[in-house]
């Protein structure tokens, strides 16, 4: 095998755990700061519906399947799991030593490891939700959320070490 080759490899392997770590910790920030809120310490109220304030209710946030039909408004805490996506493709991004378009790419191999956690979750599907194809949720939830804030994190990284040697990109 090329080294090039063992190189991209270890690379992808990399981004597969840092993918399934980024999506545990996207669902443990979302249910802890949902519980936070809804314990009244920020001053905010989440209404009970069946599955909302538990574990198990923003398992789902990720999937973007089945959506508590009283809770639709919880759709806000979906940018947690995205902002988690970004710092994970900028520690990927940064660690790859590449140049932008790499950087990119190697910020989007978190998908690896995150379409696998979507799929696990879209098999449980909660009371009284509105369920739609699930095609939508696995091309949106498994592959383009993470890959876009992959992506997007691959290229700060970029950027902030570029800005740090004084160069444009």
């Amino acid at each position: 095998m090329p080294p090039e080759e063992a190189v991209e490899r270890i690379l992808i392997r990399r981004g597969g755990v840092v993918g399934i770590l980024a999506w545990g910790t996207g669902l443990l920030l979302t249910y802890s700061l949902a519980q936070l809120l809804s314990s009244g310490l920020l001053l905010h109220h989440i209404d009970n519906a069946p599955v909302a304030g538990t574990l198990y209710g923003y398992l789902l946030i990720h999937t973007w399947l089945p959506v508590p039909v009283s809770h639709l408004g919880d759709a806000r805490y979906t940018l947690i799991p995205f902002v988690v996506l970004v710092g994970a493709g900028y520690l990927l991004g940064a660690n790859a030593d590449a140049s932008a378009g790499r950087s990119l790419a190697h910020g989007a191999t978190v998908t690896v490891g995150y379409f696998p956690m979507v799929v696990a979750t879209l098999r449980l599907p909660p009371p009284n939700t509105v369920v739609v194809d699930p095609v939508i949720p696995f091309v949106w939830a498994g592959l383009l959320f993470p890959a876009v804030g992959g992506a997007v994190g691959g290229h700060l990284a970029v950027r902030a070490a570029a800005m740090r040697r004084g160069l444009r990109v």
